[in-house]
């Protein structure tokens, strides 16, 4: 898949597995999280994160049953198959780089009964780099339990660019480019309605405003609890079956 935007082209090529999603991504979050506190506790760290596969999925609130474990693992596949290649010009000058979004990943399981020991993921150089830098923003815990693809893209673009400020402003069109989504400008302006309509975005409300344009507004807060829409939360300390979870998130 091809991405242009101003003198910048982006080649994405997608693993046997498929290209990597924005679900997949929950993965280098969690493990960008356990570098940050590593290095926030002056414990040491690397770009290799071990980890279990539970906490990354509670941690993302996900099921902890064996299709969660399935895509944990399908996700990881993807993660590493996918290569990204791009082209800058500037300065009368282009560079070309190609690189993966992880520089790999292992599962390690015991042989006499095939249970996993542990999981790990080796974050690439540039994604490293970034946290070195502090070149990293925090999320809602409630960005997981944003169920749409695009909600949460848009979250992260008003994170990025509205940050602490009481507002951000945007045109329609320029917000579904840096979102990536392929929706046309009408399926990309119902979508943005209906986000409104919601009020699920964590942090910020949003609203469509005259000129069709967008406009995020940090949400007034009361003891640290923000008015969005309450959303479900983790039920901890109780053992429920996983169709009782299934038919909760159907309601």
């Amino acid at each position: 898949k091809r991405y242009q935007h101003g003198d910048i082209t982006v080649d994405v090529e997608p693993s046997m597995r498929g290209l990597a999603t924005i679900w997949d991504k929950d993965i280098l979050i969690f493990a960008i999280s356990q570098i940050m506190a590593a290095k926030n506790e002056g414990r040491p760290y690397s770009r290799d994160v071990v980890f279990s596969a539970r906490d990354l999925l509670v941690f993302t609130n996900r099921m902890t049953n064996g299709g969660g474990y399935e895509g944990l693992k399908d996700a990881l596949a993807r993660l590493d198959g996918t290569r990204v290649r791009t082209t800058i010009s500037t300065g009368g000058e282009q560079s070309w780089k190609a690189f993966g979004l992880i520089d790999g990943a292992m599962i390690r399981r015991r042989h006499h009964d095939g249970r996993v020991i542990e999981w790990g993921v080796t974050l690439s150089e540039w994604l490293f780099r970034a946290i070195e830098a502090n070149e990293v923003l925090t999320l809602d815990p409630s960005y997981f339990r944003l169920r749409k693809s695009i909600d949460r893209r848009v979250y992260e673009v008003a994170r990025k660019h509205c940050g602490e400020q009481k507002s951000w402003k945007i045109r329609l069109e320029l917000l579904l480019k840096k979102s990536g989504s392929k929706d046309t400008l009408k399926k990309f302006r119902y979508n943005i309605r209906e986000l409104e309509r919601s009020n699920v975005l964590p942090t910020y409300s949003v609203k469509m405003v005259e000129g069709d344009c967008v406009l995020f507004e940090r949400r007034e807060t009361k003891n640290g609890i923000t008015d969005a829409m309450p959303l479900p939360l983790p039920v901890h300390g109780l053992s429920l079956r996983d169709s009782t979870y299934e038919i909760a998130r159907d309601l």
